[in-house]
């Protein structure tokens, strides 16, 4: 669950190239996910100038259950950072779903 939270919110932030390193994890687990296959979804919370918190709830999509929720600081790299802030400044909602 913690790989697929990280790749998840990694994945949020990273575009051509531009890398987004987690510094900070911490998982919240809510129920068993028994059946699978799982689904993640990241969500960005906050963006400031060298960092970014994002959130990620992960389902096991069978049973449509919430198994767990992360929280995860990641450290943007410089040429990326600008990007960001400019689609949370734009009002854009940012989401990125995964499977597994």
């Amino acid at each position: 669950v913690a790989a697929l939270a990280e790749a998840a919110a990694e994945s949020l932030l990273t575009a051509k190239g531009h890398a987004a390193t987690t510094e900070d994890l911490t998982i919240r687990y809510l129920a068993q996910g028994p059946e699978g296959p799982y689904r993640s979804q990241a969500r960005l919370l906050r963006c400031r100038e060298d960092e970014a918190l994002t959130r990620v709830e992960v389902c096991d999509t069978a049973t449509d259950t919430l198994m767990s929720v992360a929280d995860i600081r990641l450290r943007l790299s410089q040429q990326y950072q600008c990007l960001v802030q400019l689609a949370m400044g734009l009002g854009r909602a940012a989401s990125v779903p995964h499977n597994l």
